[in-house]
């Protein structure tokens, strides 16, 4: 439990970070004082909900925080995934062949923003909860567009 804790802790720092406020700012958005702020970063206590509520409108994903794992809502894409993306977009036709899933702009971005972010299975989960498992594509093409991805990151100045 303690290494839960310290575990959640660090994570609600780094997104503290990726979101750029510092402690104190965080703490009164979330209506807590810095010394448990200070408290959650470090593991010696949790969070509870309505801190987590009032945080998550800031962008913060509280998924990420609580369990590890990135959620795809429109937290999850930040200016560096919004960069990827564009990126990846305007260069694509100089790279591959476009897959068959490239007209689903929301998969596609999904696709591109959660680039060897997780397990293939578990973007498929997500990709299928939140839009529907008709448009989810198979492990084998979401293999293919991340090795071409890497390589299109590798040929990048």
């Amino acid at each position: 439990m303690v290494e839960a804790r310290r575990a959640g802790g660090d994570r609600l720092r780094l997104e503290r970070e990726r979101l750029g406020f510092a402690p104190v700012a965080l703490a009164a958005l979330g209506g807590q004082s810095l010394n448990s702020q200070l408290a959650y970063e470090a593991g010696r206590r949790s969070p509870d909900a309505d801190y987590l509520r009032a945080i998550a409108t800031t962008g913060a994903d509280i998924a990420y925080i609580v369990m590890g794992l990135r959620s795809l809502d429109s937290s999850a894409v930040n200016q560096l995934s919004r960069r990827r993306v564009e990126a990846v977009e305007a260069a694509w036709h100089l790279i591959v062949k476009k897959p068959h899933f490239w007209p689903d702009q929301e998969v596609r971005r999904a696709l591109i923003s959660w680039h060897r972010e997780m397990p293939v299975r578990r973007l498929q989960e997500m990709l299928a909860a939140q839009f529907g498992p008709g448009r989810v594509p198979p492990k084998s093409s979401i293999h293919r567009f991340w090795i071409a991805l890497d390589q299109f990151w590798r040929a990048q100045p």
